[in-house]
């Protein structure tokens, strides 16, 4: 246990530290518009995986983990060949559909940035897949490092080589970074379990039921973290896309110790579930959330305090007009953090229907809230559209996993 927390933790530092130093260079280098483009094509591509997705990544890392305990081998290729089939013909699917809206745009740099989120999109979701069947095995730190290290490291690479002169060698980097994950996460898969296979209708359809919750849940958690993205570039510019950019990534260093705890802390709190054993299960997810408190706190603090200096140093003196951005994202992100161990736990333990409700309803108030202040007030107003909807998901997951407990403890 401990040694597959400790290395999930470095995968995940090091994946975070990659896409930092990913920010830092390729913002100073094509500047505010270009870092713009990218970020919002990377995003709107990440939204555009989970739908794809139709909720089979998590469901396969919750039924993986499960089927290796009983030894329910057959079940666990059958459970690997049809995500895998319905996944890409989905992603496939919307990626053509979003080329197709793409070529009916004015806007040129709106245009090529649908058009590159489009052939992302597919490599992207399949990327996806394989690091939530990994964490299905019992292996965070290979699961994390085929989604999170490969993708940045092509771009870095591409960057310190003079290779990304702009967002669109950028993006062909990430490309073939996830496209290599996809290879890799292969191989280690097709060792694991063997040659997948297609389940029987009625085990598929019975799976896709039980996916669609999660991912109604998961595409609202990620459409409400990337609505900001997605509306800046219509509703404002790609260089306020841009200074959203990289006080974003500044603060989303957040989120990466609770990832790395819920990659290791998830498939144990569903064993414990699926044995009953409430106490243990309790006891799991107070642990994972006291960390959250103490990893996520001080260091937003810190940031708030220094925020003026960091901007200006790492990125460039263009992007200290992001300070008050930055500010405001601390805040969002801190509360989005604290609700990481919160929602894990709701999925992990049969409430993935509650979580998909409330997710989803933030989601629409964030894209609610982003219509009616981004025009006004830019990226400020997008980081203030997140701040209320991550305060309402955290307090409102805060009270159905003490309402589970309370549950658990009259039964």
């Amino acid at each position: 246990m401990r040694r597959r927390l400790l290395g999930a933790f470095g995968a995940g530092l090091l994946s975070r530290l990659l896409q930092f130093a990913v920010a830092v260079l390729l913002a100073r280098a094509i500047g505010p518009e270009g870092f713009g483009a990218f970020v919002f094509a990377t995003g709107a591509a990440l939204v555009g995986a989970q739908l794809a997705g139709l909720g089979w990544p998590m469901l396969s890392q919750k039924h993986i983990a499960g089927m290796r305990g009983t030894g329910e081998q057959r079940g666990l290729r059958e459970l690997a060949g049809s995500a895998e089939l319905t996944l890409l013909l989905s992603a496939c699917l919307l990626a053509v559909l979003l080329a197709a809206v793409s070529l009916s745009l004015a806007d040129t740099a709106l245009r090529s940035g649908l058009l590159a989120t489009a052939g992302l999109l597919p490599l992207v979701a399949w990327r996806k897949l394989r690091r939530q069947q990994l964490l299905g095995l019992s292996r965070p730190a290979l699961g994390l490092s085929v989604d999170d290290v490969l993708p940045p490291t092509l771009v870095l690479l591409a960057v310190a080589l003079g290779l990304a002169g702009g967002a669109g060698s950028a993006l062909f980097a990430y490309g073939a970074g996830s496209m290599l994950a996809v290879v890799l996460g292969s191989v280690v898969l097709l060792r694991a379990i063997g040659r997948p296979r297609l389940a029987p209708w009625s085990r598929w359809r019975s799976w896709s039921g039980e996916a669609l919750p999660m991912m109604l849940g998961g595409l609202s958690k990620v459409a409400l973290a990337r609505a900001d993205v997605l509306l800046l570039a219509p509703l404002a510019s790609l260089a306020e896309v841009g200074l959203y950019g990289v006080a974003y990534r500044l603060t989303y260093l957040f989120t990466f110790p609770q990832v790395i705890v819920g990659a290791v802390y998830g498939p144990r709190i569903a064993a414990a579930h699926a044995r009953r054993n409430w106490r243990q299960r309790q006891r799991l997810q107070a642990t994972a959330y006291r960390f959250a408190l103490l990893s996520v706190v001080p260091l937003a603090i810190a940031l708030v305090w220094l925020r003026e200096p960091v901007l200006g140093q790492l990125f460039g003196e263009p992007y200290r007009e992001a300070a008050a951005v930055l500010a405001v994202l601390c805040l969002a992100q801190t509360l989005g953090a604290l609700a990481v161990p919160l929602g894990n736990y709701l999925l992990m333990t049969g409430g993935e229907v509650r979580y998909s409700q409330l997710n989803t309803i933030a989601a629409v108030i964030n894209v609610g809230l982003n219509l009616a202040l981004i025009p006004r007030f830019g990226a400020l107003g997008a980081a203030l559209a997140l701040t209320v909807c991550n305060a309402g998901v955290w307090c409102a997951e805060w009270l159905l996993v003490r309402h589970s407990h309370r549950r658990a403890e009259s039964s």
